[in-house]
């Protein structure tokens, strides 16, 4: 780790590769010679709330097999790099998890969109009919709107829309 370097809402390293003895990622030979170094930017999962970018300065090898296909190769670190990734293993993790969430969400939100609909349009019809109703049946109507906008209230906000859970009308 050479140096650490925050700016607003990014946590940037900037670290060199040890000088491990590296194999072609083709064929797996020895390399025979130091062809160059460059930077690669890793994305890393977040810290703190913060992007975390990994500048990592790897060598680029020249193969010695003519057979090759790999004429050239960079260096990789077990656990941190792989072939053309842009990324730590832990990102797409971190990622996957986060959509997750995001999409379960968002069926909650539909859901819940849905269920007030849905009181809405109890309400609406049950308007005209409190009047010459019994005194149960406008009960029961209360319980089942009032049931319907707790469940939609606990879809995205974990509690009644009254900050009660469970309430019954009674």
């Amino acid at each position: 780790m050479e140096s650490v370097r925050r700016t607003v809402g990014t946590l940037t390293s900037r670290a060199s590769c040890p000088p491990f003895p590296a194999r072609c990622t083709g064929c797996r030979m020895p390399p025979w010679r130091v062809h160059g170094r460059y930077v690669r930017r890793l994305s890393d999962a977040p810290l703190g709330g913060a992007a975390v970018v990994i500048e990592l300065t790897v060598r680029r090898f020249k193969c010695l097999n003519s057979a090759c296909p790999a004429v050239t190769f960079a260096e990789q670190i077990p656990g941190l790099t792989s072939l053309h990734s842009r990324y730590t293993p832990l990102l797409p993790g971190v990622l996957r998890d986060q959509m997750i969430q995001a999409m379960d969400t968002a069926k909650r939100q539909g859901l819940q969109m849905d269920l007030r609909a849905l009181a809405a349009n109890i309400r609406a019809d049950a308007e005209g009919r409190y009047d010459g109703a019994e005194p149960g049946w406008r009960a029961g109507v209360e319980w089942t709107l009032l049931w319907i906008e707790n469940t939609a209230a606990q879809l995205t906000e974990g509690s009644s829309a009254d900050g009660r859970q469970g309430v019954s009308p009674e």
